[in-house]
């Protein structure tokens, strides 16, 4: 192949590359409460289990009526599944007992806020 024709397909390819999308990161969310157009935007990085999310809406003359909170999995992570109980070589293994361990899990927060009225 001439060095012409080498440098059409390679800057084919690059073009190709260029345009092609990443899929987006597996996620879910939940939104509760009331949405209003006040928004707090933050992320957290969490390993998973019970999460803490602050309150970074509510403040003097402003109260927290609603959440959404989006967790997507970090596209550079993985999932990663190893034997939580190991047993030794001349026993079968054990097929029942996992841990499965997600390093790291993005979660979005918008907190909705709106004025509080004074009495």
């Amino acid at each position: 192949m001439s060095p012409l024709a080498c440098s059409l397909l390679a800057l084919t390819a690059l073009l190709a590359a260029a345009d092609a999308v990443m899929p987006p990161p597996d996620c879910t969310s939940v939104t509760l409460g009331k949405v209003t157009e006040d928004v707090t935007t933050f992320s957290l990085n969490v390993g998973g289990g019970d999460v803490r999310i602050p309150d970074k809406c509510t403040r003097p003359g402003r109260k927290l009526v609603g959440v959404k909170i989006e967790a997507c999995l970090s596209p550079e992570k993985k999932i990663k599944i190893t034997q939580a109980l190991q047993t030794a070589p001349d026993f079968p293994p054990n097929f029942s007992l996992f841990n499965i361990e997600v390093d790291t899990i993005v979660v979005s927060v918008q907190q909705y806020g709106e004025m509080v009225t004074p009495p």
